[in-house]
């Protein structure tokens, strides 16, 4: 068994937990654990708080001179000083920037200082250092996937959309990383705007916990079904419908004997071990972050016909059809090219459905693209730094690209939408204009319109408070997590943070800040030893 899941497959394995045998024996005794802090995920959100936790603390740089002097004359008089000690509601004020969250925006601003006073590749370094502190607070970062949570569901051969320094994570420059693995280090030390692709990436988050000593709080093969804060009601008093999902602990045996004054929050999930074992976990804490992200649930379009074996709603779905229906035949004729003669149908405006059509158009294939022009990021990108994503706009503009690499056809839909897609492999396209067009022998459809935060396991009494607009469904671009601007703890729920997409930003860069935001209230309400 491998060691990631599905939630259905974990809870399954929940309700025979029971039979779990270890060397012949049946055991029914849950793997119990007693923490400060559980952080839900290990993305780089929870990464980046793992290191901070673990005591390591940003420092305003001695050699640094900020292009901002506000921001330079409130931190140079305190170098002494952590920038987590400081009162980020002075240290924040004035500050704005592409985050909603105002730490986000402060440390954006101090570590990336090129994205917002100068070019990209202008060379300005960061005005952080992390230093080791002797506070530590004890911590576990759970999650199902090796590090680097979604990273590693990504597929390999697309470069990252942001540039190098944007994404690399505190006390691990990424070019000293790829150094190590045999990449140039100058190139990337001295091109800022330069993009690694994927593979590196994935590599470089798994890899991150081993070189930063985090290793101990990580908890990898751990499917966590349940949370619970066990100061409300097991049920909802309104609908009577179960606080969150229920697992059946045995309590006669390992039951955790731990004040619900000092530790409120239950944690309930499923350990997967490589071997194939599996086995109940319950895990007590003071205090819970979700820094899950928005992957696991991709949107749908809700339209008759969504669901057949010719459609898809991931990029990994799209790239793996192209992969299993090259043309072997023709790759003698064509030098050793393959192709993929399909007719694609391809749903949306984003940077994923953008890389699909990029695939499918690379490989031969004939691409219907159904986007609405409005929502779209391709139209800022440099065509300097993202060529490949500039080429997909012109196309999307009607226009043809000079050298491109595309031997596909590309039919543009704006502003279409998708009616039907029927079993004889018919799409039904409403075009800008209301005519209905049907679109016939359609290979493949690919629905690519962004994912949704997937908080089920949260209790009910809770998740349904948690967003912006309370009641309404979460949405890390819409209707994120409400939040406290300076600390991310929930608004609505004491005790429970939110990080990354959760709470609003969608980019790596924007991660550090928000979780020195989490750390510093942490280290504020709890006893760090």
């Amino acid at each position: 068994m491998k060691t990631t899941c599905t939630v259905a497959a974990a809870a399954a394995a929940a309700a025979a937990a029971a039979t779990v045998v270890e060397g012949g024996a049946v055991h029914t005794t849950p793997l119990a654990e007693t923490t400060d802090v559980v952080i839900i995920g290990n993305g780089p959100s929870a990464l980046t708080l793992s290191y901070l936790l673990n005591g390591n603390w940003p420092y305003y740089r001695d050699d640094s001179h900020h292009p901002d002097e506000i921001i330079h004359a409130r931190l140079n008089c305190e170098k002494d000083k952590s920038i987590l000690e400081t009162d980020f509601v002075d240290l924040c004020s004035g500050i704005s920037g592409q985050s909603r969250n105002a730490v986000a925006n402060l440390f954006d601003q101090l570590l990336h200082p090129s994205s917002v006073f100068g070019d990209v590749t202008d060379g300005l370094q960061s005005c952080v250092k992390w230093q080791a502190v002797p506070h530590k607070i004890p911590h576990l970062v759970l999650g199902p996937h090796p590090p680097g949570g979604a990273w590693q569901a990504m597929h390999g051969s697309k470069k990252a959309l942001s540039f190098n320094n944007w994404l690399e994570l505190p006390g691990l420059p990424v070019a000293d990383w790829a150094a190590r693995h045999g990449c140039c280090r100058t190139r990337l030390t001295e091109n800022n705007a330069s993009r690694l692709p994927l593979v590196a990436w994935k590599a470089y988050y798994r890899d991150y916990p081993v070189q930063m000593g985090l290793q101990d709080s990580l908890r990898t093969g751990y499917q966590v079904l349940s949370v619970r804060n066990l100061t409300l009601p097991a049920n909802d008093q309104e609908t009577g419908e179960p606080g969150g999902t229920t697992m059946a602990v045995p309590s006669e045996e390992g039951a955790l004997e731990v004040s619900t004054t000092t530790h409120p929050w239950e944690i309930k999930g499923v350990r997967f071990a490589a071997d194939g074992e599996s086995e109940v976990f319950v895990i007590r804490a003071k205090k819970v972050v979700l820094a899950t992200g928005t992957a696991e649930s991709p949107k749908k379009l809700s339209i008759a016909g969504e669901y057949k074996p010719w459609t898809g709603h991931t990029y990994d779905d799209l790239h793996n059809f192209v992969t299993d229906n090259v043309d072997e035949e023709t790759a003698d004729h064509l030098g050793g090219s393959k192709r993929c003669w399909c007719r694609v149908v391809i749903v949306g405006s984003g940077l994923t459905a953008a890389d699909a059509v990029i695939t499918a158009l690379t490989a031969g294939c004939h691409v219907y693209h159904a986007f609405d022009p409005k929502h779209t990021i391709l139209s800022q990108l440099s065509e300097r730094l993202y060529p490949e994503y500039a080429a997909i706009w012109k196309l999307m503009s009607g226009e043809r690209p000079a050298n491109s690499a595309f031997c596909g056809y590309y039919t543009p839909f704006a502003n279409g939408r998708i009616i039907k897609i029927t079993n004889d492999h018919q799409v039904q396209v409403e075009n800008s204009k209301g005519v209905n067009i049907c679109l016939s022998a359609v290979d493949y459809v690919a629905v690519l319109i962004g994912s949704s935060p997937n908080l089920t396991y949260v209790q009910s009494e809770i998740v349904r408070h948690l967003p912006i607009k309370a009641g309404q469904p979460l949405d890390a671009k819409r209707n994120p997590i409400a939040i406290d601007q300076y600390t991310h703890e929930s608004v609505y729920q004491t005790g429970l943070y939110a990080l990354g997409p959760l709470a609003g930003d969608n980019y790596v860069r924007f991660i550090p800040g928000g979780a020195v935001a989490v750390a510093k209230s942490l280290f504020d309400s709890i006893d760090a030893r």
